[in-house]
């Protein structure tokens, strides 16, 4: 009796940890879409359409490719993928979620752009605090994103 209740819950636990991994890794995937796509937004003026503006239509953030990279330029693009993922990653609190451009200096500098962004899964997702690290060629646009320290355990 002791070694089926061992098994079933070695076998909970196994299914729990599957689904961690396959929701961190559909959220690495939608982040690398989000980081690399480019929102119409910024084409046309979307102050008097509110809803599109805040619709899939303007699915990603501003790409910086091309553009002067300057300590300005990268706080708003900081601003600018919080509010992306807020509005796009749905499976992550809102509340929690952190982005930090890592370096700022060599990203002027050498034109790749690292970033850290932490946050909480919400609790129909297992609630663990998750961490990606993204890197964006500024010159290609080219976006790799992968998990930090993945599951640094339950959120408190």
């Amino acid at each position: 009796m002791l070694a089926q209740l061992c098994t079933v819950e070695l076998r909970s636990a196994a299914l729990e940890h599957s689904l961690a991994d396959r929701v961190q890794r559909s959220i690495l995937t939608n982040l690398a879409d989000v980081l690399g796509t480019q929102g119409v937004g910024l084409e046309i003026n979307l102050a008097g359409y509110p809803r599109v503006a805040a619709s899939v239509l303007n699915y990603g953030v501003e790409l910086l490719i091309g553009s002067t990279a300057s300590t300005e330029a990268l706080q708003r693009f900081e601003r600018a993928v919080v509010e992306a993922i807020r509005r796009f990653e749905p499976r992550l609190v809102a509340d929690t979620l952190a982005v930090e451009i890592l370096e700022p200096e060599l990203a002027l500098a050498h034109g790749v752009l690292q970033m850290r962004v932490k946050a909480e899964l919400k609790p129909a997702y297992g609630g663990d605090l998750v961490r990606f690290r993204t890197s964006i060629d500024l010159q290609t646009g080219k976006t790799t994103t992968g998990g930090e320290a993945a599951y640094a355990g339950r959120a408190s």
